[in-house]
This record gives structure tokens, C-alpha cells and sequence, in this order.
């Protein structure tokens, strides 16, 4: 069984590529991930590609998870329940973290899923905002919490000791730099000028989007409506 999006495109040879290891009797489940796709990008795509887990190149190598390249043998898919029918957003990072506690996946080259989101500043926080939701409500992710919630109390108390010394809030604009740019940096020297303060503006809002709705999902236990149900 293999899953896409209709989110996507992808190329002639990626069913072929991502279920090599399957067919042949290496692995159970693979993953292929995904990356912007390099025609159809806008700045904002390029900002959040990271945080959101997509890659900017089709040849960088990628551990995540993603729906919208991802293949396993349908024995396992039934072991483990399948896709948790509770979530309507991050349903593929529950289903994968079942997936490797009982299996190791294949992380396969070539075949990443052509992502084309066409986001805006508003639009990928959102996008990053339901998937936070959706952590807290599955009770998944929390390392990734407490270092956003970390980020947070740094930059207050940074800004509260300024008046006295600039030094601590130095430390976290050299801190946040590297979080912008630690996942992708040689990735990102090819796009263009726009990206950069679209990058950095992103990063920091990343730790202050995702814990306030990690925690919303964590206390009210109530997933992200779909908002095509409800026009």
C-alpha cells in the first residue's frame, strides 16, 4: 500500500522507487518524505519548509514522516491499527511512530513527494498552529514542546534583563539564527533574497505558535475543526 496527496506531484519512477525495499524483502514500510516543489514556491513556502517537515531539494536527505510519500505492507498497516481515525490533522506522525516502534522504515532516495503549498505568512502558521493542536490531543511530540516552551522563557527573560545588559538577548538572537537555519542551511543559499527575512521572522514565531497550541490540544483534548466542513 502506498499513500499521496493531492497536494503534490511526483515523478514517473517514485511508486517504483519508494516500494523497492518492500518488493524485495528489506522492509515493511518506507518513507520517501517530501520537498517544495522548486517551480511553484512562493517565499513563505521556503520559510516554513522546515518546521513543517519538508525538505527544499528533491536529493536532501530527509527521517521524517509525511502521508504524501509513504508505502508498508498492509499485514503492518492492520497490526497497527492503521491511520487513527481521532485526527483529522497529523494522523500520519501518530501512525508513524506505531509504524517504527514495531518496525525500522526505509528511507528512500528519489522519492519525495513535489509539494506545493502556496503559502502565505498566515496561512503556514496556521498550518503549523493544527498541527501542534493535533500533537497535544494524541499526546505525541512533547520533547518537541518543552524545547519551544524553552525558546519562549529565554526571549522574556532576555527582554526583561535588557535594561540592564543586552548580552543575554544577544545570546538568543545568535540562538535563533541557528534554529532558523540548522536543518536546511546548505539547502537554503539558492533561494532567493525574499526567503531570508521570511525565514527568520517565521523561526521566531515558530516556539510561540507551537507551544500555545500544543498545550490548547493538551488541555481540551479537542482536534482542529476541518474547515472545508465548515463553509
Amino acid at each position: 500500500m502506498a499513500c499521496v496527496d493531492a497536494g503534490c506531484t511526483y515523478h514517473r519512477d517514485w511508486l517504483q522507487n519508494l516500494t523497492a525495499s518492500i518488493r524485495n524483502g528489506e522492509a515493511e514500510y518506507a518513507v520517501g518524505g517530501s520537498c517544495i516543489d522548486p517551480e511553484h514556491r512562493t517565499p513563505w513556502d521556503i520559510a516554513a519548509a522546515p518546521f513543517l517537515g519538508v525538505k527544499l531539494r528533491a536529493d536532501a536527505k530527509t527521517k521524517s514522516c509525511t502521508a504524501r510519500s509513504m508505502a508498508f505492507r498492509k499485514e503492518l498497516w492492520e497490526r497497527v491499527g492503521g491511520f487513527p481515525e481521532n485526527l483529522f490533522f497529523g494522523e500520519d506522525t501518530v501512525f508513524d511512530l506505531k509504524m517504527r516502534a514495531r518496525v525500522a522504515p526505509a528511507f528512500v532516495e528519489r522519492a519525495k513527494a513535489f509539494y506545493q503549498p502556496r503559502h502565505t505568512l498566515l496561512s503556514a502558521s496556521r498550518r503549523l498552529a493544527v498541527y501542534s493542536v493535533s500533537d497535544g490531543v494524541a499526546g505525541v511530540r512533547r520533547a518537541r514542546l518543552w524545547r519551544n516552551l524553552t525558546r519562549c522563557v529565554l526571549e522574556i527573560f532576555a527582554l526583561l534583563v535588557l535594561p540592564r545588559t543586552a548580552i543575554p538577548l544577544l545570546c538568543v538572537l545568535a540562538f535563533e539564527i541557528y534554529f532558523a537555519f540548522r536543518l536546511d542551511w546548505r539547502d537554503f543559499r539558492g533561494a532567493p533574497l525574499s526567503a531570508f527575512p521570511a525565514r527568520m521572522l517565521f523561526s521566531l514565531l515558530v516556539p510561540w505558535v507551537v507551544t500555545w497550541n500544543h498545550i490548547v490540544g493538551i488541555v481540551t483534548k479537542k482536534n482542529p475543526p476541518n474547515r472545508q466542513n465548515l463553509t
